[in-house]
């Protein structure tokens, strides 16, 4: 997905707590990374100096693509040869890998905290940075670390002795200017009038300004006022509405697909899997793989793209959007084919008052994107994670798993 934001920088830097709020145009495009921008090389001139950097915003804000523009800037700033590196899901084992590394490199760790993981598991992966950071301060190594707004705050909630100012001493957040939204919208051959200017910037919640103004120019569906005050429901809204279509139910399943493998998937593997059991509603047809492919080309012109070797989800937050939707009727398929990481990341145990209100059943929240497994289902979870050998060594660090119901009946279950 082509990510075109502003970030704001003032003459002088802004401190508080050692965040730094950006205030002033520049240009940041994915589809030209490489851009040269002056505030870009402030941020890599920040990052030199502090060996890490935390860019802490909301779902699509614009963090990644920042910080891969951040990485390629440092180059310059440095004046030598970077590598680069993203590790999607750090940690204690990544610890000697990187300890090693002797060329200067730039290491980008999307989303650092998750909410899955136990309390023990995420101590040890916050031990494992503080050593890496400590034995590399000679070395041309450096850390650039997202986070959700949410997840920044149980972060530094969960870790006060591990003393996370040391750890991250300069925290970025960004703040989109009016132009700013008006760039998105020329870009992608919308004119946003001032009234709708307005309105995006006043939009609240978990998702970020910029997809949301990616969404709201790019699709008709969702340029109209339902869209700006509950941007999250109607995209929830308008994938149920597929999941639910005679027409478009197709569609939905090889998005449903791709999801089940993180998001992304060969082009090879999806094309030589047209018998999975979710295109069976692909009934009646000769060319099975011809009608998938058209079903691919109409995504392409909407929630998919391509590149040299697989098909994608444009964005993470469409992913979870598409798990949410399809776990809602078919949640043990995602037991038991789903990415592990993203299974992880959007299952949990049920609150209290779920447990009361909604006994027996799966509880889906759209404002998380998470789905909570109610404790008579268990057996089925179980079962399926005992054939998935890929799924065993992560369990341990799983609070799920940990679950004394749980522990329960996996013991029980051969």
């Amino acid at each position: 997905m082509t990510h075109s934001f502003h970030v704001k920088v003032p003459s002088a830097w802004r401190k508080n707590s050692g965040y730094l709020f950006l205030t002033d145009l520049v240009n940041i495009n994915i589809s030209n990374i490489a851009e040269e921008t002056k505030h870009v090389s402030d941020l890599a001139i920040v990052l030199r100096n502090n060996k890490t950097l935390a860019l802490i915003g909301k779902w699509g804000s614009g963090k990644r693509t920042l910080a891969v523009q951040i990485a390629l800037e440092m180059e310059k700033v440095l004046n030598d040869k970077f590598k680069f590196k993203v590790i999607h899901n750090f940690d204690e084992t990544c610890g000697p890998s990187i300890s090693g590394l002797s060329q200067p490199t730039v290491i980008i760790l999307p989303d650092l905290y998750k909410f899955w993981r136990t309390d023990q598991h995420s101590e040890d992966v916050i031990n494992t940075l503080i050593r890496i950071r400590s034995i590399t301060k000679d070395r041309k190594l450096y850390i650039v670390a997202t986070f959700t707004e949410n997840a920044w705050e149980s972060f530094a909630e969960y870790f006060p002795n591990k003393n996370v100012d040391d750890l991250f001493p300069r925290r970025m957040s960004i703040n989109l200017s009016p132009k700013t939204l008006s760039e998105i919208g020329r870009k992608n051959q919308v004119v946003l009038k001032e009234a709708a200017i307005k309105e995006l910037l006043c939009v609240r919640g978990v998702l970020g300004k910029p997809l949301i103004t990616f969404l709201f120019c790019k699709y008709p569906v969702y340029r109209n006022p339902q869209f700006l005050r509950l941007p999250l429901f109607s995209i929830l809204s308008e994938l149920r509405r597929m999941r639910n279509s005679s027409d478009d139910r197709k569609k939905f399943r090889v998005l449903e697909y791709t999801m089940l493998h993180g998001g992304e998937v060969e082009i090879e593997k999806l094309e030589n899997d047209i018998d999975h059991p979710l295109f069976d509603v692909i009934n009646n047809v000769d060319d099975r793989k011809a009608y998938i492919s058209d079903y691919i080309t109409q995504l392409l012109n909407g929630y998919m793209e391509k590149t040299k070797k697989s098909y994608r989800i444009l964005h993470d937050v469409i992913t979870k959007c598409v798990f949410l939707v399809a776990a809602e009727r078919e949640p043990e398929i995602m037991f038991k084919e789903c990415d592990c990481f993203l299974l992880f990341d959007r299952i949990r145990q049920k609150s209290r008052m779920e447990k009361i209100w909604e006994r027996g059943k799966f509880s889906c929240d759209d404002n998380s994107l998470t789905m909570g497994i109610p404790t008579e289902s268990f057996p089925i979870v179980v079962k399926a994670f005992k054939h998935r050998k890929e799924i065993m060594p992560m369990l341990r660090n799983v609070k799920l798993f940990n679950d004394i119901d749980f522990q329960r009946v996996w013991n029980k279950i051969q």
